[in-house]
């Protein structure tokens, strides 16, 4: 899997994904860190549609990675990952 680096560890606030189309089967696991080894799952709420979550990061948050883990044939259309201070 492939990590999106914000090459300065951040406070975050959240992280929302758009699907490819729709998931099916498990939703994609949200998962943040601060040195690329080790990875903290950050609990997401997928739309009823499966076109979309959004992982609210718990208050104090810190990471430089971003990791989406995926099942087969899932796909993503966008992230964007939300500092604490862009709310």
């Amino acid at each position: 899997s492939s990590a999106i680096d914000g090459t300065a560890l951040q406070q975050l606030d959240r992280v929302e994904v758009k699907a490819a189309g729709s998931w099916k089967g498990p939703a994609p696991a949200v998962q943040v860190s601060r040195d690329g080894n080790s990875w903290k799952d950050i609990k997401a709420v997928l739309r009823k549609d499966g076109t979309e979550l959004t992982a609210m990061c718990p208050e104090g948050t810190g990471a430089r990675y971003v990791r989406i883990r995926l099942s087969p044939g899932q796909g993503i259309a966008e992230v964007a990952v939300w500092p604490a201070d862009a709310s």
